[in-house]
């Protein structure tokens, strides 16, 4: 199974298609990572943080996001929520900062999960304030993310106030 991003890799390296590898490097770290959530894989973590700082030095700022971003859902994962949410709000910020709106909503998103489950209602609550559904389109994955967040709020919000909240 993992022959197949090995290969990819040396192909694109052996064409000098840098940004390729990378990407499918980290298509590797993510497998390597997700594979076994229980083992915490020192290779993966130092294959993500060389295409990272590829990515960053090629100006490749949307990738940085996306390498970023499967460290972070792997501190959710693991139930660090604290320290997830300071990724996802570096990658917020980065987002924000080139105007990658993909981007800045799913960060949004995952940054609101960190601070529900961290027990930050109120700042999950401004994050998810400043996302207009109707932006994901069609993007049915996304939305039903977006739900899941919202009604975790809404949970949180029941449970702090002690009360229920019709849905």
């Amino acid at each position: 199974m993992l022959s197949v991003p090995i290969t990819a890799i040396k192909m694109f390296r052996a064409e000098q298609d840098w940004s390729r590898a990378a990407l499918a490097e980290t298509q590797l770290a993510y497998s390597l990572i997700f594979r076994d959530l229980e083992v915490q894989n020192l290779e993966a973590n130092k294959i993500l943080d060389r295409v990272a700082s590829y990515f960053e030095a090629a100006g490749e700022i949307p990738n940085v996001l996306q390498v970023n971003s499967i460290g972070a859902e792997r501190l959710m994962i693991a139930g660090e929520y604290s320290e997830a949410a300071a990724v996802w709000s570096d990658i917020l910020q980065q987002a924000l900062d080139i105007e990658d709106h993909y981007s800045t909503r799913s960060a949004r998103v995952n940054l609101a999960e960190c601070l529900l489950e961290a027990g930050e209602v109120q700042a999950a609550q401004v994050q998810l304030g400043l996302i207009e559904a109707t932006d994901w389109g069609e993007n049915n994955l996304e939305l039903q993310r977006l739900e899941r967040v919202t009604n975790l709020m809404m949970s949180k919000l029941e449970e702090s106030l002690n009360i229920e909240v019709s849905k």
